[in-house]
């Protein structure tokens, strides 16, 4: 029979089962707050937003193809 790599005491099942209940509550809370977002959002609005970005090189040293030091 091989070994567990987790206690099977049973005071650490409640602590495992809150660990895994706040893990799935965030998940659940992230995601509706990126659908919330994505209700609220106008693809119109973003391309206006693109649109009026300027076309100006990087600066030194903030090129992803220049090497840092």
């Amino acid at each position: 029979m091989g070994k567990t790599k987790y206690s099977l005491r049973p005071r650490s099942w409640p602590k495992l089962i809150a660990n895994r209940l706040t893990k799935n509550l965030s998940a659940s809370e992230t995601e509706a707050f990126f659908r919330d977002r994505a209700t609220d959002g106008s693809r119109d609005a973003v391309l206006a937003f693109l649109g009026g970005a300027g076309d100006e090189k990087p600066a030194a040293g903030d090129s992803p193809t220049e090497p840092s030091h």
